[in-house]
């Protein structure tokens, strides 16, 4: 008889316990997916405040480069870097090159230390390896580059001894400006770290072997113009895969120092017109033939000549020597003391006669092209090098 009267009440009882215990895991489901979204809520409000963290360390590398805050920045943006110029956003395509290279070598220096304590961020043992840091198109920001290098390997160097670094360049004067820094701090290290020593090797690539180079201050014009006549007067194979760097940076160093210009606009510019007489017209149409000759419209080609690896598989030999040959009269034309001046003792009355005979030999092309006075086999095979 209970049985009986309490069943309806025992069956309403088991639905209820039943549905209870379906809300309860409904609710634990909830709460999990709660305090899911909630560590995914978190997880991008540290990624969002590490971008910011970010930005605010690679905007402190572009300020120590350009000595100026508002040159070059980022600034975090929904989740995203927004860069900016003189405090107005910018593409980064619309930017210069040297201005890319300064902000790629500040954004790596972020990226290898994230997510580390700003302390402990250089105690760990490390490899780092920079390749050419300071380019062809960093003229401006040369100095504030080269600090900002200085200062990072310091800090790598004293937060760790056991950390090694190799730095290629063919830049001459960040090699040594680079290896005399190292060597000032490595001196200082020592005197107040119980004669820890560090080991600081300045090497050169020659014939694809390292070997040791010379501490003695070289001039870098007068090696870079000395290496253009090696090749342009000889046979010799030993600058074929760098010659390309070598005759832009020549020409960079001596249109920007001599003339405030492009290397591209010389032969345009007023005086060297004078200077080069009736050889200008020729003279633009080969420097804008080098540029272009890589069949590459970009700017970063156009602002950059060619690099070796065009200057190498698009030229052959004879071109190549040609060129360098045009490039030798060119600077002898416009302002032959100089020239005269960097040239090498040792070969200094060999390489006037023989660069004023390729003067000699050059095509005189009248300003409207209807007129070419084409004297040697100057499209051919170039004559062979006067010698004394």
């Amino acid at each position: 008889m209970a049985a009986y009267e309490i069943s309806d009440n025992l069956r309403k009882y088991k639905q209820a316990a039943a549905n209870k215990n379906a809300a309860e895991r409904l609710v634990s489901e909830k709460f999990q997916r709660v305090a899911g979204l909630k560590a995914k809520l978190e997880s991008l409000r540290q990624q969002q405040a590490s971008i910011k963290i970010a930005a605010d360390t690679i905007n402190a590398g572009l300020k120590y480069i350009f000595f100026d805050n508002k040159r070059l920045s980022l600034a975090p943006q929904d989740g995203k870097y927004c860069l900016k110029s003189n405090g107005r956003n910018v593409n980064p395509k619309d930017i210069s090159v040297g201005e890319r290279n300064a902000l790629a070598l500040c954004y790596f220096f972020t990226h290898i230390f994230a997510r580390q304590d700003v302390d402990t961020r250089y105690k760990q043992d490390i490899l780092l390896v920079i390749d050419d840091p300071v380019s062809s198109f960093d003229f401006d920001n040369r100095v504030g580059v080269t600090s900002f290098l200085n200062y990072q390997i310091q800090r790598v160097a004293e937060g760790n001894p056991d950390s090694k670094l190799i730095l290629l360049t063919h830049d001459l004067t960040t090699a040594y400006d680079l290896h005399k820094s190292a060597k000032r701090f490595a001196r200082y290290y020592r005197r107040v770290n119980d004669g820890i020593r560090f080991d600081i090797r300045l090497l050169k690539l020659v014939r694809y072997t390292v070997e040791p180079l010379d501490e003695v201050e070289q001039n870098e014009y007068t090696e870079l113009l000395d290496t253009t006549y090696r090749y342009a007067s000889s046979n010799d194979t030993h600058d074929e895969l760098t010659i390309g760097n070598v005759v832009r940076r020549l020409l960079e160093a001596f249109s920007t120092f001599n003339y405030k210009c492009g290397f591209e606009d010389i032969a345009y510019e007023p005086t060297a017109r004078t200077r080069l007489n009736g050889h200008s017209a020729y003279f633009q149409s080969r420097l804008h033939r080098i540029v272009l000759h890589g069949e590459s419209h970009s700017e970063v080609h156009v602002r950059g000549l060619i690099d070796d690896l065009e200057f190498r598989t698009c030229l052959e030999p004879h071109e190549k020597r040609l060129t360098c040959r045009d490039i030798l009269c060119l600077l002898y034309l416009l302002n032959p003391d100089h020239v005269k001046t960097h040239l090498k003792d040792d070969r200094r009355d060999e390489a006037i006669h023989a660069i004023e005979a390729w003067i000699g030999d050059l095509p005189v092309v009248s300003p409207d092209a209807s007129t070419t006075t084409d004297t040697a086999n100057h499209q051919g095979q170039p004559s062979q090098p006067a010698t004394t």
